[in-house]
């Protein structure tokens, strides 16, 4: 009975797992296509910013360092440049900006 159980307990969190990747994976193809819609605004913004010689994102990287994923978030960062020349942020968590998603829960499953 209790090897049941633990083979019933070891099922609920691989699909624990599964779930949460899939969510992950959703999330993450859900910033990658808000980049890509960001992209024309950021790349006008970066060419404004080069003709006054103002700040251009050269390379943005998001990670944790306990996490292997990173996020290029260049186009994301450039995109919330503003015309004087700075970087405006809204008050959120990272992973609630447009472009983001929350990397540490970015895991990879291996069904056995």
């Amino acid at each position: 009975l209790n090897d049941v159980w633990n083979s019933n307990q070891d099922e609920k969190e691989k699909d624990t797992a599964k779930e949460n990747t899939t969510t992950n994976n959703t999330a993450k193809a859900d910033a990658e296509a808000q980049r890509w819609l960001m992209m024309k605004q950021a790349n006008s913004r970066r060419q404004t910013e080069i003709d006054k010689n103002g700040l251009v994102i050269t390379k943005a990287m998001y990670y944790i360092s306990t996490n292997e994923d990173r996020w290029d978030v260049t186009t994301q960062l450039q995109f919330w440049t503003t015309k004087n020349s700075t970087l405006t942020l809204p008050a959120l968590p990272k992973q609630n900006l447009l472009g983001f998603y929350d990397i540490r829960t970015n895991t990879t499953t291996t069904d056995n």
